[in-house]
């Protein structure tokens, strides 16, 4: 997978305001013109072959979003309304697939079915994760005239990884995930609740590590329209709990960044420091860290240079 990249101010303000493209790949079959800031209206061809539409940037920026940098639970969510259906191909009927998406996605496949994304499709109301093979049972399906929305929720998990765990064994950003029908959330799922082993191929690319792209997928003929997609907004009240009808940015203020995270996240990364011990880092676990220095103790390798000023960093900022 492409590996995540700084966005220039530019390109995070134009995310954080939801004014981003929707990139209409080769496979789509059909129209799509843009109708504000941020919006777009689409519409397919009866019997048109699946087609994934991306963002033209990332709404999620793994170095700058990620929670262990900013010490803050990172939302992102967009909506569609669906208009109306057409006529699908073959015998499938025509569908509407909301998700997100590491880089490179096949556009020519829905979202959801290949590695390094997800979805929640609208003719069965199945989510999918990386799985081609049907999915699995999530909610009702899409109706024309309802908007629904897709979001995910990146925090730090409640307990940190042990030194020597696996993002397998222990997750580094806890992820949630979460589907709303006409502004009333509806349903959810952890992305690391527990793993088929013969049927999941696993969530590589969605735990946080990677930048993440909305995704549009259009199957036989569909009418819809995108609305303004609400990225870099780091907590959303829910209308069910507030019981209005809409979606609102919370007022509450940020919680401080983890001491950490502002002091060594920029040389962690750039000089190479070991994932584990960066890890460790960025829980700000005293203790942790003193551990997996003194692990790292002795005769220096190759990376001597990069990982002496690192530790130097280390030990400065505990003084």
């Amino acid at each position: 997978m492409i590996q995540p990249h700084q966005p220039t101010a530019a390109q995070y303000d134009s995310v954080k305001t939801g004014e981003i493209r929707l990139v209409k790949p080769r496979e789509y079959q059909g129209t799509l013109s843009m109708t504000g800031a941020g919006t777009w209206s689409g519409s397919t061809a009866a019997g048109g072959k699946e087609a994934c539409l991306l963002s033209s940037l990332p709404c999620y920026f793994a170095i700058p979003d990620s929670p262990l940098v900013s010490g803050q639970k990172k939302v992102i969510y967009f909506e569609v309304k669906v208009k109306s259906y057409g006529r699908g191909r073959g015998g499938d009927a025509s569908s509407l697939a909301l998700g997100y998406c590491a880089m490179p996605y096949p556009t020519w496949r829905m979202p959801g079915w290949e590695r390094g994304s997800l979805a929640v499709h609208g003719d069965d109301g199945r989510r999918y994760v990386n799985d081609s093979w049907g999915g699995k049972d999530f909610t009702g399906a899409i109706q024309p005239g309802e908007t629904v929305g897709l979001g995910m929720e990146f925090s730090i998990p409640d307990a940190p990884p042990s030194y020597g765990s696996t993002p397998a064994q222990t997750p580094i950003v806890k992820v949630e995930i979460f589907f709303t029908r006409n502004g009333i959330r509806e349903a959810g799922w952890s992305l690391h609740e527990e793993l088929d082993a013969q049927n999941d191929l696993g969530v590589h690319g969605l735990d946080g590590q990677f930048d993440l792209y909305a995704a549009i997928g259009t199957f036989g003929g569909v009418d819809y329209e995108n609305i303004k997609q609400r990225h870099g907004v780091r907590r959303w009240h829910h209308a069910r709990e507030y019981g209005h009808g809409s979606m609102t940015e919370s007022s509450t203020k940020p919680n401080a960044a983890p001491p950490l995270a502002n002091a060594l996240e920029r040389t962690t990364r750039e000089l190479l420091f070991p994932k584990r011990l960066r890890y460790q880092c960025l829980y700000g676990s005293h203790q942790a860290l003193k551990d997996a220095m003194r692990k790292m103790g002795g005769p220096v390798n190759t990376m001597d240079g990069a990982r002496a000023y690192a530790i130097n960093k280390c030990k400065r900022a505990y003084g």
